[in-house]
């Protein structure tokens, strides 16, 4: 796949429809917590002491896009959801955004983004200013009140995939509350898994390209500028060919209020 493809328009939407997954419901908002929790201290820790589904380093992807196209956070304070360890705040913030701002609802959490943050301070593998522009908030990204501005831009990786399918209109709904008109959210889509895995339980939950297009354009919302696979060289080490690239541009129409 030719890097060219992520500059072009939005391809055909695809001629089956995002397949209907298997809807768990939410448990209660601290017995959610608690569960991350463990998954963050207790359960699927590997032989360094961090989750399993921690990548543990900055998306190849996201770093690539950021490279061919910085215009997209130049100048913008860009929000990241669910953003784990912090790993593509600092990136954000090299190719210009103004700042960059993690969400995560686990103090667990963002207590270990900022101990990673700081510890890259502390080594000098980002500089004062590059630090000052970074922060992790412990917030809800449905319930936490807006902030007094709108986000130039935001970024989505692996959080889609660790709500149940059934939240999933209630995501693109209050991304189109949090981005200003003209704005971008740029989504990194995984777990993209075969039809024979497509019904497997999460997290993180199956997700295909085409909801993704669904959820975000419904009601002009967002417009699709990008979408295509992520070549394998750019994926995260077990990954490949699971990932695709989305970038979607905040319409004047859909989803504004104050979800």
């Amino acid at each position: 796949h030719s890097r060219s493809m992520l500059r072009a328009a939005a391809p055909r939407a695809a001629a089956t429809t995002a397949r209907r997954l298997p809807v768990r419901m939410m448990a209660s908002p601290d017995a959610e917590t608690a569960r991350w929790t463990r998954a963050w201290t207790v359960e699927d820790i590997d032989a360094d002491n961090r989750p399993r589904f921690d990548a543990a380093r900055p998306s190849p992807a996201l770093a690539d896009l950021l490279q061919r196209q910085p215009d997209l956070v130049a100048g913008r304070r860009v929000l990241v959801p669910g953003c784990g360890r912090g790993y593509d705040l600092p990136p954000l913030v090299r190719a210009g955004a103004v700042a960059a701002t993690g969400w995560d609802y686990v103090p667990a959490a963002s207590a270990a983004a900022n101990a990673h943050l700081d510890t890259l301070l502390s080594s000098g593998a980002v500089t004062a200013a590059e630090r000052a522009a970074v922060r992790v908030e412990c917030a809800d990204f449905f319930a936490s009140p807006r902030p007094p501005f709108r986000f130039g831009a935001a970024y989505d990786y692996t959080f889609m995939c660790a709500l149940p399918p059934s939240m999933r209109p209630a995501w693109a709904a209050r991304y189109a509350s949090l981005i200003e008109i003209g704005g971008v959210l740029i989504t990194l889509i995984f777990p993209v898994q075969p039809p024979e895995r497509a019904s497997e339980p999460g997290p993180p939950w199956p997700v295909t390209p085409a909801e993704y297009q669904a959820l975000l354009t419904a009601g002009g919302a967002f417009a699709c500028e990008a979408l295509a696979r992520v070549p394998e060289p750019l994926s995260h080490k077990g990954r490949a060919g699971r990932e695709w690239l989305g970038v979607w541009r905040r319409q004047g129409s859909g989803g504004g209020g104050k979800l």
